[in-house]
């Protein structure tokens, strides 16, 4: 197999330790045609220094705001390689990851971007597992995609903060007549062992909330919309009852509303057959926040 450059793009923010794990696994990786460059958003943990004083051989770009994953496409337009692996600076590839990546790249033409199974070691288990059933998503601590796709879709909405960006790239790419491809059996690890459970935080639950209904506005049709938006809506709200964050889903959704407008002005021409593929994802009650649920059965009733 021929060995094209890879571009590995890693997006940091205040995780010095973890960053520097990340890059030692990177160049740990069985490929080595690689460039590797560091996306830093505002980090004051000496993440920047420790680069440039162990690594060398990274290109480091720090900027002075925190403007979330967008910050990415800074890095994709210096990336000089034909595909792009995405990490975060706490996620990383074992080792046969890249080549494997490349491999499921080859066998069609119409394949753009390959996502990958991500283990996480705060939960001991895989964060990707419902990817088999539907190609339609990726999370980005650890996707490649071929750069030509991010050239022609501009990398990442900046309308989005952290979150559902990826959901975005993705109907866009079907939309083109694209194809995302899941390899279950190769694996990113997204090494959050010890770190405090963003999955039930503000911070998760704020921008989760805020991301979900600007993906509505940008990509679906109000016909399609108006009701899965209520669903979210009534969805985060029903939160609120067990965690303290009745405040946050006030601000969240005044977010979306005084910059619906700015969001509205961006939407997507997406034709309805990938519009219904997202559709009907919203359950009424979030497992996550309600791990003890359980659905009412209608044997209750006869």
């Amino acid at each position: 197999m021929k060995t094209p450059l890879v571009s590995i793009n890693i997006l940091s923010h205040n995780r010095k330790n973890c960053l520097k794990q990340t890059l030692n696994k990177v160049f740990e990786q069985n490929y080595k045609n690689i460039e590797v460059i560091v996306v830093d958003n505002n980090s004051n943990d000496g993440s920047v220094e420790m680069i440039e004083k162990e690594f060398n051989n990274v290109e480091v770009i720090y900027l002075e705001k925190n403007i979330g994953a967008s910050a990415l496409n800074i890095s994709f337009k210096k990336s000089k390689g034909e595909y792009i692996l995405i990490l975060d600076d706490d996620s990383y590839p074992i080792a046969n990851t890249i080549e494997e990546g490349l491999m499921s790249f080859k066998q069609k033409n119409n394949i753009k971007i390959v996502s990958f199974n991500i283990f996480n070691t705060n939960t001991n288990r895989s964060q990707t597992d419902y990817f088999i059933e539907n190609e339609l998503s990726f999370i980005g601590c650890g996707v490649m995609i071929k750069n030509d796709l991010l050239k022609m879709l501009n990398g990442f909405s900046e309308h989005y903060f952290i979150y559902h960006n990826e959901l975005d790239l993705s109907i866009r790419t079907l939309n083109l007549g694209f194809k995302i491809k899941y390899l279950p059996n190769t694996a990113v690890i997204h090494d959050q062992k010890g770190q405090a459970n963003i999955i039930v935080s503000k911070f998760r639950y704020s921008n989760y909330m805020k991301s979900y209904l600007i993906f509505f506005i940008r990509n679906i049709s109000c016909k399609y919309s108006c009701l899965h938006i209520i669903k979210w809506i009534i969805n985060r709200f029903l939160i609120c009852f067990k965690y303290p964050y009745f405040f946050v889903f006030i601000k969240s959704l005044g977010y979306v509303i005084v910059n619906f407008n700015r969001i509205y002005k961006s939407k997507q021409s997406i034709k309805k057959k990938y519009q219904k593929l997202y559709l009907n994802k919203i359950p009424f009650v979030d497992r996550d926040y309600f791990p003890n649920f359980k659905k009412p059965s209608l044997k209750l009733f006869y």
